[in-house]
């Protein structure tokens, strides 16, 4: 049995209204006063009094038990659970096991079996919506959704960190003056075998690559995602790919100059064919990363270790990035090295905003806004969300947390699945930014590597399990 819900205007006897507390769940009362016939009542605010029958339907609803000990009327002896569930699965990658789109489906089997088990009369719709905040699968994430509005897939080869290996096939999106790049798909850790890793020679001259074709395509208004990035060279590669010169001794001669050491060395730079090539572009960096470049928090000592780079190598590193940052603060006469998001990518950040008058921007916020998620959330009860490994860099603001915030804007809950968590991120931070929950998907103990085998039959699992518990949990409410 449902109720008719009629829209009217509180002067109309014996019409209730009612308004969307979220789009197709809770129906609630948006007046002080509602009037039945011949009969008038004083209701709070916000009650929520029943569910709709039918998202594309708004005319009826099943009434809860409130309905009826507001409205003095005797409840039916029974009446049916609504029959439509939305879950929105919104997964960053998990590094080395899973991209974000196979994280993502493998979510949304969990959810679809338990919703099979425990909702047969149901209708539970599952949407799997890839995340990436600026780092490796931005443009995986971004591709469905904004080739539909109009942009192209543009590919071409490009140098990977590793100058004398072969080169990779690089992918941006182009629409227009637009150009969303993705520096991992050229300088992205994983590009190169481990044994082949060298961080004093990594080069970013691929990125730059990457950057000119923008410009030769004409396009003026660049997006360039940050993260995931095998170099630590602050942009010494991308920058002569664009046409930099600089002087010193190892700054002559025509080949690229690879080792980031050689910052120590230059004695000034030329760039004036780089500002031509800029004139009227804006060029925004998409990153998670609030770090500096220098110091304790800052490339090379918070990033550098998970690229290679062994103790000694970290201070030889620190010494040539401090030489670069200071001649770079001369030459443009201010000092960027301690500004949010420079020591991203190994210095890429401070080399963007230097050399390209970059303006940060939350690499995940970026992503939700193009992806429209706003939208997707309005009709969802439930958003899971996670990445490989919950840390307290998850609380800078990557890709869970970026969910979790809109989700709890809109009054949706949100649950994480993560390969790993930090056992020092405190759950009250992750709770007040929305994350009501945090899962590992680890059965109990187990190697790394082992996890990442079994990553997709663990998240399926640990998926389930989440979906079945709070299916429960309503019915029990």
């Amino acid at each position: 049995m449902f109720y008719k819900r009629i829209l009217a205007v509180p002067q109309e006897p014996g019409k209730i209204i009612f308004s969307k507390r979220r789009e197709n769940t809770y129906v609630s009362l948006e007046t002080d006063r509602t009037y039945l016939p011949k009969k008038q009542y004083t209701i709070p605010k916000r009650v929520v009094i029943g569910k709709l029958v039918d998202p594309e339907d708004r005319t009826k609803m099943y009434p809860n038990e409130k309905f009826f000990e507001l409205f003095k009327q005797d409840p039916p002896e029974e009446y049916p659970e609504p029959k439509f569930m939305k879950v929105l699965v919104a997964m960053d990658s998990f590094k080395g096991s899973l991209s974000a789109y196979d994280a993502g489906n493998c979510v949304k089997v969990g959810v679809e079996q338990a919703g099979a088990a425990l909702l047969p009369e149901s209708t539970l719709t599952c949407v799997n919506l890839p995340l990436a905040d600026g780092g490796e699968g931005l443009i995986d994430c971004l591709s469905a959704k904004l080739c539909a509005q109009g942009f192209e897939r543009v590919t071409l080869d490009v140098h990977c960190a590793n100058l004398s290996a072969p080169k990779v096939r690089a992918t941006m999106l182009v629409r227009g003056k637009e150009c969303i790049i993705e520096s991992a798909q050229a300088l992205g850790l994983p590009l190169i075998p481990v044994a082949e890793r060298n961080i004093m020679q990594a080069s970013s001259y691929g990125l730059g690559q990457m950057i000119a074709k923008a410009l030769d395509l004409g396009c003026t208004d660049l997006k360039i995602g940050l993260g995931g990035s095998a170099t630590n060279d602050l942009g010494l590669g991308m920058v002569q790919a664009l046409g930099v010169k600089f002087a010193g001794a190892s700054g002559t001669g025509g080949t690229p100059v690879t080792s980031v050491e050689s910052w120590r060395e230059f004695t000034g730079l030329y760039d004036n064919a780089l500002k031509t090539r800029l004139a009227g572009c804006t060029v925004t960096l998409l990153s998670d990363v609030t770090n500096p470049l220098l110091g304790e928090h800052g490339a090379t000592y918070v990033f550098g270790g998970q690229k290679g780079a062994d103790t000694e190598q970290k201070a030889r590193l620190e010494a040539a990035l401090s030489a670069g940052a200071a001649l770079l603060t001369e030459h443009y006469a201010t000092d960027l090295t301690c500004a949010p998001g420079a020591g991203a990518a190994g210095g890429l950040g401070a080399a963007l905003m230097y050399f390209m008058g970059a303006k940060p921007e939350s690499g995940i916020d970026v992503v939700l806004k193009l992806l429209n998620f706003d939208a997707e959330l309005k009709a969802a009860d439930l958003v899971i969300t996670g990445e490989g490994n919950l840390d307290t860099q998850t609380l800078g603001g990557k890709g869970p947390m970026g969910v979790a915030r809109r989700a709890q804007a809109q009054g949706v809950p949100t649950i994480a699945l993560c390969g790993g968590r930090d056992a020092h991120v405190d759950p009250t931070l992750l709770k007040e930014q929305g994350l009501c929950a945090c899962f590992s998907i680890a059965p109990g103990p187990i190697d790394l590597k082992t996890c990442m085998e079994q990553g997709p039959a663990l998240l399926t699992n640990a998926a389930y399990n989440v979906m079945a518990t709070y299916l429960l949990g309503r019915r029990l409410a």
